[in-house]
């Protein structure tokens, strides 16, 4: 006999997507604007801001899973919790 549940859906983890959003979204601007400020002599503010920005968004990457950890095991402990009352 076939098992007839539902699968649980997939959900996409916010600590994939809005870093990979912002990683597009830092491309298209360097696209933009890296060759402008490179012709007029600011390569190091290219490089800087480059840094800078790819610091940022693995932070956000690694803040954003460490809440998502905390809150599967507080759904986890929550649901022990249930199962033996």
């Amino acid at each position: 006999m076939e098992n007839l549940t539902p699968k649980p859906k997939r959900r996409l983890r916010k600590s994939m997507w809005l870093p990979v959003i912002l990683l597009l979204y830092m491309g298209v601007l360097m696209a933009f604007n890296a060759g402008e400020w490179i012709s007029t002599g600011h390569t190091l503010r290219v490089v800087i801001t480059g840094i800078c920005e790819l610091l940022i968004i693995t932070a956000l990457y690694f803040a954003l899973r460490r809440r998502e950890k905390l809150e599967d095991r507080r759904k986890d402990i929550e649901r022990k919790m249930d199962e033996i009352k």
